[in-house]
Parts: C-alpha cells; sequence; structure tokens
C-alpha cells in the first residue's frame, strides 16, 4: 500500500495553519523571559532604577497568562492534527485488507501495521511537528539576539554545533537498521502468538506447554535485544547532547566573564547572553533528533508501503454473471484451481448445476473441496477455466470458519441484512432446533456456544438472505440427525440449489437419485 505522507499532513490544513500560529506565538513569548534579567540587573540593581522593577514584574505576569492557554493550545491542536493522520491512515489500511479476498494469512501483518506502525508514524511525526519548525525558528531568534549582546561569544558557542551534527546523523543511521529489525520481530512475535491462541487446546492436549514457552521467550528475546540496542544509541546520544548543553555555557561564562572585567561586555548582558546560549542547545538538541525519529518513521512508512494484504494473483480464471438457459444455475468449464502457483487438480472439471441440484463435494483433505466452493464464490481467484453464473442469482455461502460479530445472538443471525422477516426468523428455530435465546450477548473472543449451535447460527444467516445458490462447506456437521433431516427436506422442498462438502452418510436423508457426488480424488490421479 503507497503512503502518500504529504497529502495526508496537509489534509487539515485548517489545524496545521492554527498550529502554526500558536506556535509563532509561543515562540515570541518565550524569547522575551532572558531579555528581562539584562533591564533587572543593568537597569534596576545596577542603575537603581527601582520604579522600572513593577513593570518588568507586571510584562512577566502578563506573559505568563498569555503562554499557558498559548502552551495548552499548541498542545491540543499538535494532538489532534496527528491522531487524525493515524486515523486516517488506520483508515486506508482497513479499506485495503477488506477489499481483499481470502487474505486471513495477512491477519498478523494487519494488526501490526495497524496498531504499532501507525502509532509509531504518529508519535513521531507529532515528535516531528513540534521540534522542526518551531525549534528552527527559536535557534534564529535565540541566535539573533546573541549577536545583539555579544557577537564574538556567538561565534565560540556557535562551533559546537558541528558535533551535534556529527553525533545525530550517526544516530540516526542506527536507529533506522534497528527499527526495521525490531518491526521484523515484533512480525514474528504476532504471528507466534496468533497461532499460540488458535492452538491453546492442542498444546494443552499434547503437552506442549514448555515447548510453546521457549519458543515466546525466544521471540521476546530478540524484541527486547533490538529495543535495548535502540535505546542504548539514543541514550548516548541524548548524553552527549545533554554534556554539550552544559559544557557551552560554561565556557561562554568564562570568556564572558573577562569581557566584563575589561568592560567590553555588562554584567546583565553576560547572564542574559549565558540564559540564552542555555536555551539554545535545547532546540538545538531537539532538532538534531529529528533524523533519529524520521529514520523510525520511515521505517514505518516503508513497511506500511512494502505491505500487501492480498494473496497474489498469479493465474486469474474467467467469473461472469451471463444470461444462462433457464434452468441452469452455474456452469463450470475447464476448471483447476491453483494455490500458491500450483495447480490442485491433473485433470479439469467440468459440470453445469441446475435448478435444484444437491451437489455433494467429497474427497481427501487437502484435495480442494473449500478452495473449489471459493471458487464458485469468486472469493479464490487464482484458477484456470470459466464459472459462468445465471444472471441475478443470489449464492449464498457458509464457511466452515466459526465466528460471531460482537452484539447478540439475533444480531448475528441477521448481520448485513437490510431487511429480514421475523416469522422467518422463528420458523428457522424452530425447524433447526435452535435453542439459544436471541438476547444472549456473545464476542468473538468468548464463543460459549457448541460448534452445532455455530453451525446453525451461519446457516440461518444464510437462508435469510433468501439464495438461489447455497454453498455449505461441512455445515452440516456436529449436527444432530433430526437437525440435518430437517434441513435436508427444507432445502429440497423449497428447490434451492445445494452444492455441500459432506463427510457423512447422505444415504440416510437422501435416496440415490436426489443427489449428485463429484469426488474431487478422480481429478488428483
Amino acid at each position: 500500500m503507497e503512503v502518500d505522507m504529504k497529502k495526508i499532513m496537509f489534509k487539515y490544513k485548517g489545524i496545521l495553519l492554527l498550529l502554526s500560529g500558536l506556535i509563532i506565538l509561543q515562540i515570541i513569548v518565550s524569547t522575551c523571559y532572558p531579555y528581562l534579567t539584562k533591564f533587572i540587573i543593568d537597569d534596576v540593581l545596577i542603575n537603581q532604577h527601582i520604579n522600572n522593577l513593577k513593570y518588568i514584574i507586571l510584562l512577566t505576569l502578563f506573559l505568563v497568562s498569555i503562554q499557558i492557554p498559548i502552551n495548552i493550545g499548541v498542545s491540543y491542536y499538535a494532538s489532534r492534527w496527528t491522531q487524525q493522520v493515524i486515523y486516517d491512515l488506520r483508515l486506508s489500511l482497513s479499506r485495503v485488507f477488506l477489499a481483499q479476498k481470502d487474505n486471513s494469512k495477512k491477519n498478523g501483518l494487519f494488526i501490526n501495521t495497524i496498531t504499532n506502525d501507525c502509532e509509531e508514524i504518529g508519535n513521531q511525526l507529532l515528535s516531528i511537528t513540534l521540534n522542526s519548525i518551531p525549534n528552527f525558528l527559536l535557534v534564529i531568534v535565540y541566535v539573533i539576539v546573541l549577536i545583539q549582546l555579544s557577537f564574538k561569544l556567538t561565534l565560540i558557542a556557535l562551533l559546537v554545533i558541528p558535533v551535534f551534527i556529527v553525533a545525530s546523523v550517526w544516530t540516526s543511521t542506527k536507529v533506522l537498521k534497528l527499527t526495521r529489525k525490531v518491526q521484523a520481530f515484533r512480525d514474528t512475535l504476532v504471528g507466534f502468538l496468533n497461532s499460540y491462541v488458535r492452538n491453546k487446546l492442542l498444546i494443552d492436549l499434547y503437552k506442549l506447554k514448555d515447548e510453546e514457552q521457549e519458543v515466546f521467550k525466544a521471540n521476546i528475546d530478540q524484541v527486547k535485544k533490538s529495543n535495548i540496542s535502540t535505546n542504548t544509541i539514543l541514550s548516548f546520544f541524548n548524553n552527549i547532547s545533554g554534556l554539550l548543553t552544559v559544557v557551552t555555557p560554561l565556557l561562554t561564562l568564562f570568556l564572558g566573564s573577562i569581557m566584563v572585567i575589561n568592560n567590553q561586555l555588562t554584567i546583565g548582558s553576560l547572564i542574559a547572553f549565558n540564559s540564552y546560549v542555555s536555551m539554545l542547545f535545547v532546540p538545538i538538541g531537539k532538532m538534531l533528533n529529528l533524523p533519529a525519529m524520521y529514520a523510525q518513521m520511515r521505517a514505518s512508512i516503508e513497511r506500511i508501503g512494502q505491505s500487501s494484504f492480498a494473496n497474489p494473483v498469479y493465474l486469474l480464471g474467467k467469473y461472469n454473471y451471463l444470461k444462462l438457459a433457464k434452468s441452469i444455475k452455474i456452469q463450470i468449464a475447464e476448471l483447476i484451481p491453483y494455490v500458491e502457483n500450483k495447480p490442485l487438480f491433473n485433470k479439469e472439471i467440468n459440470f453445469d448445476v441446475y435448478e435444484g441440484d444437491f451437489i455433494r463435494i467429497v474427497g481427501p483433505n487437502g484435495s480442494g473441496k473449500s478452495i473449489l466452493l471459493k471458487c464458485l464464490l469468486y472469493y479464490h481467484e487464482n484458477y484456470q477455466g470459466s464459472i459462468a453464473i445465471q444472471q441475478k442469482e443470489n449464492i449464498a455461502y457458509v464457511p466452515q470458519e466459526n465466528f460471531l460479530f460482537e452484539g447478540d445472538v439475533l444480531s448475528n443471525l441477521t448481520k448485513g441484512l437490510g431487511t429480514w422477516e421475523k416469522d422467518k426468523v422463528n420458523y428457522y428455530i424452530e425447524l433447526f432446533q435452535f435453542d439459544v435465546p436471541l438476547t444472549k450477548q456473545v464476542t468473538p473472543f468468548t464463543m460459549d456456544l457448541s460448534s452445532g449451535q455455530l453451525q446453525k447460527i451461519k446457516l440461518i444467516r444464510a437462508l435469510l438472505s433468501k439464495p438461489d445458490v447455497l454453498l455449505l462447506d461441512e455445515t452440516l456437521a456436529n449436527l444432530d440427525y433430526t437437525v440435518v433431516r430437517n434441513i435436508l427436506h427444507f432445502l429440497k422442498h423449497q428447490k434451492i440449489t445445494t452444492i455441500f462438502v459432506y463427510h457423512g452418510h447422505i444415504e440416510q436423508f437422501m435416496n440415490d437419485n436426489e443427489y449428485t457426488t463429484i469426488d474431487l480424488s478422480e481429478f488428483l490421479e
């Protein structure tokens, strides 16, 4: 996904303009304080103009009273702007992810980019915003004031800046490399955690807790070591910056004292100069932190830019809604699905699906039963051949995967339906012997329903969409005999064309002439 940071940053120009104005006011006000010390010492203390002290105090109180709301405004609008950038970035990522098909294997990458990378970009963007132009302007203002106070001392103070620059460039280079490493290790950790949560039951049953714990420790150890290296380098740079910030004012104070003794500088000017020098290296230090901040942000931007939430489409078969012969629902011709650029079958599949057909799909594990159904839905796009769907046909698919949305059971039964009939809901509940209260609250993470109950929720939801063709992927598994019989008899009576994967004894419910079986093992030979 391409990330156009320039477009994202300047989308909210109104907030940026307001923020810029507040920052300029903030700089003007904060610059005044040290200069007041010159007047206090030279004018009030040395020249004994005591009456001027009250004006200086009033001016100081005035500056403080306006600086507080200005600082609050800068903090608020800077945070609001960056959070809006994060919001838009996350929204764009989610749209890209949801627009892709059959990309559940990309869940870990999606979660990591949404949570870690977007937050990293936002945090660093906020830091860069508050530490770039404002501090650049502060440095210019401070240097102008310093030159006005003493040109000679200003030149001496500025000689330290090249040391800052060298340390900053070295730090940013190291941080960029380490940040990329940390991100890669975090991806590995998220992938492990997803697997760990999904397989918790098997981990317990197979007594793999110690083994999995060792893998987990190895993953977090990699993250820990990379973070230690990154934080050490950043801390080292901050220490160098702090040392120069302390030493430089002492040097200028020493040389300035000699100038005061030689009547080349007033005491007030020296104290004011020293205050400004101490303040000068604060914005310089923050500005020289910018390359390291940008390196961290750049690593996240690059990762998002290189992230692809889509499975690669290397063989795009034909899929069209056409006006077929009246009784035909689907036509499959010369179909061979592909997975990871390899064909699943050694022979092409050719068959027509007619109105009211019951087609049972069987085959060994890994033979492509689920993928075949996804091809008919065009959710799996990598195949050769063609699939033609009768115009205006509504195809409903009930997958193997169990899932629930946040809310009550009724909202899960009717999720995504524009309109639905309450009588139909009640009818299906009775027909399928669904005994869960409709008001029961459920979440995706606390599925305390049985597998059979979850199957019924998915099936009822599919039937409420009034399908012309129903695709069932092991939906009849884990259901009682009576329920399976009721479902099949209902579908047959309603003449709903059904293609289903089922390994049970279908002959218990239907006569041989009522359904057709496609055995995928025949296409693997």
